[in-house]
């Protein structure tokens, strides 16, 4: 992130034409920062799948001088990653920058998921931290058994 450094030496009395001119050069310096998107990414710690139809994302944010500007949030999208539709791929905003986990729920099973992880500033949204992972197992298992039984005729014994 630039550093902006605003100087005044002494008690020199200035023009109202220097006046503006220094007023105008933070104010555009203002600007140009909160223009910026951000520059650093979100480090995915650990992303593992749930269940069948679920997978969990975990992650730690960026540097704080990375995000240039006021901190909103993350953008989390997410697809089937042999699916390269845009149509597949599914959005989620967390408007909490405090958040540092998520569980994606009502997935396929068995199947590759491509994560993608950005941080969100007024101006935009940062760059991507990409994993995939993958669904487990799953479904439903019917197991039965067939039993013969046929009743045994008594013997008297006398």
């Amino acid at each position: 992130m630039p550093t902006i450094t605003l100087h005044s030496v002494g008690l020199i009395k200035r023009s109202r034409l220097a006046w503006y001119s220094t007023l105008t050069a933070v104010l555009d310096a203002i600007y140009y920062l909160s223009s910026l998107v951000p520059s650093g990414k979100p480090t995915i710690t650990a992303a593992h799948n749930t269940s069948s139809t679920s997978l969990q994302l975990i992650w730690r944010p960026p540097p704080k001088s990375s995000i240039n500007g006021e901190f909103l949030g993350y953008q989390i999208s997410y697809r089937p990653r042999n699916d390269n539709t845009s149509d597949s791929t599914t959005l989620v905003t967390i408007k909490d920058p405090e958040v540092t986990q998520f569980t994606i729920q009502d997935l396929t099973s068995f199947t590759q998921y491509l994560v993608s992880l950005r941080v969100i500033n007024p101006a935009g949204l940062g760059p991507e931290t990409k994993v995939v992972v993958m669904t487990d197992e799953g479904g439903t298992y019917f197991y039965s058994s067939r039993f013969l039984w046929r009743p045994q005729k008594l013997c008297k014994s006398s």
